[in-house]
């Protein structure tokens, strides 16, 4: 599903256009002409679909540079190992938790808990996945015609990554996995890495930067004023207020 020049959904689950399996988040896939990358991995259960998505946008095998991962809860790493398989593609996630992608730690991401609270079915189990790039703040990449810039802040939760998308018109979209969402929304959840203070920092942060649209990890996006929905989220941390969750 295309959504601008160079940024496609490829899979989307209950919390955003109930596509594929129901837990998934949002998959982005980059369209740099030729060469591409993947933001996040969905929960590994609609890795099928995903790639037949992707080749029908012409990403085939070998095609797919990275798959960059906002953070590492199941429903947006746990397909990494079978998309890495299957596409070669080079998994690349916060230096710090790097260990626990490779180690498939499922208490480390809250997944037990979760699993626990009906997010995930029962019997949902995280697959452990090599970590080939460990980012951290400020690292660019290329992908093809696209400039690829991570910022590393945590909030929703203490990997989270965000990451800037420069097409060669100058347009920049922002991805930021589950931190920021539509209308100023956030989501908190209550997990011992999730903070709000963090989240807030992280927010000052953005405030400096320059970006056009805003692809989030759940519900629809942003195609355009993308600054606008960071405004609304630092209007109520400013008023010392909490912004609305989405969960």
């Amino acid at each position: 599903m295309k959504l601008l020049e160079n940024v496609a959904l490829v899979a989307s689950g209950r919390s955003g256009f109930d596509w594929t399996h129901p837990s998934d988040c949002n998959v982005y896939l980059l369209d740099g002409g030729g060469e591409f990358a993947l933001v996040d991995a969905g929960t590994g259960e609609s890795a099928a679909h995903i790639l037949k998505e992707t080749s029908s946008l012409g990403a085939r095998h070998g095609r797919i540079r990275y798959i960059f991962l906002t953070h590492l809860h199941a429903d947006h790493s746990g397909g990494a190992a079978a998309l890495r398989e299957a596409t070669g593609a080079q998994v690349a996630v916060h230096a710090e938790g790097a260990g626990v992608l490779s180690a498939g730690d499922e208490k480390a991401i809250s997944l037990d808990r979760a699993r626990d609270a009906g997010f995930y079915p029962p019997e949902y189990r995280f697959r452990a996945c090599p970590a080939d790039v460990l980012l951290r703040d400020g690292n660019e990449f290329r992908v093809g015609s696209l400039s690829v810039r991570v910022m590393l802040a945590p909030g929703h939760s203490r990997f989270d990554t965000y990451y800037f998308v420069r097409g060669g018109d100058g347009h920049v979209s922002l991805f930021t996995g589950d931190a920021l969402f539509p209308g100023g929304r956030i989501s908190m959840i209550c997990t011992p890495d999730c903070s709000f203070q963090n989240l807030a920092a992280a927010f000052e942060r953005l405030d400096r930067e320059k970006f056009d649209s805003l692809f989030a990890g759940h519900l629809q996006p942003a195609l355009s004023n993308g600054r606008n929905h960071l405004a609304a989220a630092l209007q109520y941390f400013r008023s010392l207020r909490v912004p609305p969750s989405i969960v």
